[in-house]
Formats: structure tokens, sequence, C-alpha cells
């Protein structure tokens, strides 16, 4: 890491203002019906805590600590959170103060639609199980906005993966106080984003990415060349669509569908028949015996449809749909990050949901599907790609080095506290040049990965 920036930032913490109190708060209510489905974050707060501990964090006074479900409770020693470190509340005692399901519940959270009795009750429910502890700072890697109301004065950092995570790129993560998805500061400041300019250090970022992953990796190595090949000579146009989870607010919060069968079925119905859409299940719901979409229904669309090419020996790849990015024109997404690495390759982008999508995309809505090529210039996406890099997606390796992350917690509480937000809230994870240089050596280049 760049020294030179770290060390203002980090004295900075040492002599601030008092103890800091951080919250890990690892969703309480069961996702997907699987109740480990949060233990991958247990093990993330755990890299973080470690790095903090590194740090001097709790010598010098500052205090950390877990609030989940009993579920996940018992495995979260496991991670080293016990004791004083660790709270649990009943996942019933939350769902009692909806009335409904989780994904009912949470989808009526992200749109803003609980009513203020609802976020009161459920703040009592944190509240009470934490006592007296009251964080300064939260990271959830949900949403939940009854944090808001239980910390009102707190730093609440919405986390999740960034543009790249999987291999052969590094895990990448993003750190946002407003939201996620169509709450993030990407979709509340999305002008700000679109007349961002580059600076030169971050458009050689930009080049330097594309290069070494796209142009040395990924392309050379992707298994579906001589299929894409062979498509083009039967359409015009080539559109990845690749598939989400259902029963996930990420996916049914931001749109109109309720599964991958209704946005598969109303993309192929609206695009022109000269354009050929390739679409690709999750390879995690694959891992998960999640069958998307429909066997019967894949079959009559297939049938009725020419132009829809999607067959399951292509799920043999994990993560394919970053191998084939490097032979489509566009990709159409509700909020799949697949749809952000569309910059990475200048591809036309359409948003068919209300997401963070929406915010870098070429063409919004359905209905624009039927057109063709790029709305926003490949500068223009230049520009945005250097600050989502430089800004906004943060390497991995950062947030397990204790300067980096102290710092960053720190400055980012006193702007927070000082009311600056939008993407003047974002300090500069680094010299551009040394993140090239971090993304390049924490890349996982041992790819395809075959299931």
């Amino acid at each position: 890491m760049e020294q030179g920036y770290c060390s203002d930032q980090f004295c900075r913490f040492l002599l601030g203002s008092g103890p800091i109190k951080l919250l890990f708060y690892v969703e309480p209510l069961t996702e997907l019906e699987q109740p480990l489905f949060h233990e991958a974050w247990i093990k993330f707060s755990a890299n973080v805590a470690g790095a903090l501990y590194n740090g001097g964090f709790v010598t010098k006074g500052h205090r950390l600590r877990m609030l989940t479900n009993t579920s996940l409770g018992k495995v979260a020693p496991t991670y080293g959170f016990e004791g004083d470190l660790l709270t649990e509340i009943k996942e019933q005692d939350l769902l009692d103060v909806f009335g409904e399901n989780y994904l009912a519940a949470t989808i009526r959270g992200y749109r803003g639609e609980l009513t203020e009795t609802e976020l009161e009750k459920a703040a009592a429910v944190i509240l009470k199980a934490l006592d007296k502890f009251k964080p300064d700072i939260v990271i959830t890697y949900t949403t939940a906005p009854w944090l808001r109301t239980a910390f009102p004065e707190a730093l609440i950092f919405h986390m999740e993966y960034g543009l790249y995570s999987r291999p052969p790129f590094p895990e990448s993560f993003y750190l946002d106080p407003l939201g996620k998805f169509g709450n993030s500061t990407l979709s509340q400041y999305v002008g700000d984003l679109r007349s961002y300019q580059a600076k030169g250090s971050e458009r050689n970022l930009v080049k330097n990415f594309r290069k070494r992953y796209l142009d040395d990796i990924l392309k050379p190595n992707s298994p579906f060349k001589d299929m894409c090949d062979g498509l083009r000579k039967k359409f015009e146009h080539l559109m990845l669509l690749p598939l989400q989870f259902s029963g996930h607010y990420g996916f049914e919060g931001t749109s109109t569908y309720t599964s991958q069968d209704g946005l598969l079925q109303d993309v192929i119905e609206n695009v022109p028949d000269s354009t050929c859409v390739i679409a690709l299940p999750h390879s995690t719901a694959i891992h998960m015996t999640r069958e998307f979409p429909d066997p019967k229904l894949l079959e009559s669309l297939i049938a009725e449809n020419d132009n829809l090419f999607m067959n399951a020996e292509m799920s043999r790849i994990i993560f394919p749909s970053q191998f084939m990015l490097a032979h489509m024109d566009s990709v159409a997404s509700v909020s799949s990050s697949v749809a952000l690495q569309g910059l990475l390759w200048g591809h036309t982008i359409y948003a068919v949901g209300n997401s963070h999508i929406n915010a870098i995309a070429d063409y919004e809505g359905i209905n624009a599907l039927q057109q063709q090529g790029p709305q926003v210039d490949d500068d223009q996406k230049v520009s945005m790609l250097g600050w989502l890099l430089s800004h906004y997606h943060i390497p991995g390796l950062y947030l397990h080095d204790p300067d980096w992350i102290m710092a960053h917690m720190q400055k980012s509480l006193d702007k927070w506290r000082d009311g600056v937000r939008g993407l003047e809230f974002f300090e500069r994870i680094d010299h551009p040049a040394v993140i090239e240089r971090v993304i390049h050596e924490s890349g996982r280049p041992g790819i395809p990965i075959y299931k």
C-alpha cells in the first residue's frame, strides 16, 4: 500500500476524538431458505476484525461486536466471535415486527415502504439485544433500514462485492453509506458520476486493468470463442443476459419480476430477431441446485425463438459470464455486477430494472432493448470506470491492511459527521498506480474453472 497516503490518516485515527465502536450486522433474517447463507460474511468480518486488532483497534480503547441470529451465532465462535464480541437475536423477534416473511419485509425495507412503527419496533429489538453498546460505525451486508432508526448518528456502511470479484479477478468490495442497488450513492448521484472527468492516472488504471484481465487473460482463455463465432454468422448482435437469484430483494426489490423465468421471457420477447440472447444462470444458484429457468418454459421459449441460446453445458464453466463478455456486443441486467463489467468491455448496457446498473447504463427499460449501439461514448465510460476503480470498488487486500482500514474508517466517520455526501464522501483508495499493482498482484488467473 502507499504508506504516504495512509500514514497521516492513521495518526489522525490514533489521535481522534475518542474510542470508536464498530458493529458488524450479519443479517438475522434467513435468505433463500439457507440458514447459513450469510456465514461467508461472518468469515469476512473476522478478516476485517483481525486487521483492526493488528492495528491496535481494541488496545486503543476501540470496541467491536457482531450481531446476528441464533443459528449463525452457533458458527460465529469458529471465526473468533464469542463472548462479549457476539450478540444474538431470535430471527422470529424481527419477523413478528413485520408480520410477513423475510423477502416481503426486506423488499419493503429496501423500497422505503416500512412504517415508522415497524422501523421503531425493529430498532427496539436491536437496541434491547445490544444493551448499552451503541456503535459509531455499522457494517451491514444487507439492506436493514431499521439500523438507521436505531442508530441515527452512526455511519452505516452497506457492504457487498464490487465490480470484480470472481476469478481471474481478485475480490473487491464497496462500502456505501447510503445503501445498496437503487439506494446507493451511484444511483442517488448519477449525474455527478456521469459528468466525472477521470484524471490521467485513473485513465491509465482503466487501460492497464483492461489489458491485464481482458486482453491477456479472459480473451485468450475463453472456452466460448468458437461457439460465439458461429452465432455471429447468424445474428447481427450478441447480447448477454446474466440470470440472477429469484427470492432475493436484490432482484425482486429492484424490478417488476418475481422470477428469472419472467425476466428471460420479457427480454426475448422485446429484442429484435437480429439479436441473439445468450442466457446464463447464476453460478451460485446452480451450485445450490436451483434450476433457472423452468425446463418446460425454456423448451418452449427455445422452440419459439431462434435467437435464444441457452445450454446447460455452458454452466460447466464456473463464472462463465466473465468469459462470455469477451464475445458480446451488449449486456442486459436488473442488478448483476456483470453489467458493471460491461463497462470494462465498452459494451452497450441495458438496465431492465431499477438499480445501480441504471447509473451506468446506455439504455433503461425493457422497451429500450430495441435500440442498437452505445448511447454513452467510451470516453465517458472510461471516466466512470476511472472513478469506480480508484474511489468506490476497494480491492480486498486493502480491507485486510490495518493502517488502511483504520484510517479509512476514521476519515469516513469524520466526513459523515461533517455532512459530506455524494462522490465527495469517497476518498481516493490509493494512488491509481498502487491500486493497479495491488489488483494485478492479487489476481487469480487459474481459469477457466470447470464444475
